[in-house]
């Protein structure tokens, strides 16, 4: 007997100067397009957050629906994550350089988001493979299973003073240790440490 394969292909049509011109969807688009959730789904969605791009993974009722890549606009992945409304339970990304604004933005969309300490997610005791795909997914994993461990969001006031007092404490280190190897000059080292004067935010 013949197998015949069909190769279906999911397109949306674009008019270019009076022609047709058929263009393939994406599979996060094919994935955002069909699905149509309600309150009895449950979705986690693990982001791995980076200064230009995204790896998110959404868990859709105990399995991993999909795995991709998107560009590290706030607003954007906020509206994409309303798309999973009203069975969204949890999104959560790692805290680390790029801040907390993702999360103040997901925040005021009014969707479940959680900023995870880094030192508290579970690490298996055998090497593995470590990529952005990977951790985007174990993230997704770990918040279905309630393995993780939050952090509170502060507002963007509190979240500048921090960076502040973080560099403060750095130039500090960073001085105390040109000091003691002697490689600055004395009307430097003066200048220099009056900066230490000046009072630091409060928090």
């Amino acid at each position: 007997m013949q197998v015949i394969r069909l190769a279906v292909i999911i397109s949306a049509k674009t008019n270019v100067k009076g022609m047709t011109v058929k263009k393939t969807l994406s599979r996060k688009q094919r994935f955002f397009n069909k699905i149509n959730l309600t309150t009895d789904d449950e979705v986690y969605v693990g982001i791995d957050v980076h200064k230009k791009n995204c790896h998110i993974a959404i868990r859709l009722n105990g399995a991993l629906a999909i795995t991709f890549v998107a560009p590290s606009d706030n607003i954007a992945i906020a509206r994409m994550m309303c798309k999973l409304n009203p069975a969204v339970k949890k999104i959560v990304y790692e805290a680390g350089p790029t801040g907390f604004s993702l999360a103040r933005v997901l925040e005021k969309a009014s969707l479940p988001v959680a900023v995870i300490a880094p030192s508290k997610i579970p690490r298996p005791s055998a090497q593995q493979t470590k990529s952005d795909q990977i951790d985007c997914r174990k993230l997704a994993e770990f918040a279905e299973k309630d393995l993780l461990v939050e952090v509170a969001v502060p507002d963007s006031r509190q979240e500048s003073d921090r960076q502040v007092v973080r560099l403060h404490n750095l130039l500090t280190v960073l001085l105390a240790d040109l000091l003691e190897l002697q490689t600055i000059p004395k009307l430097t080292t003066n200048i220099v440490s009056s900066i230490f004067l000046l009072p630091l935010p409060q928090t």
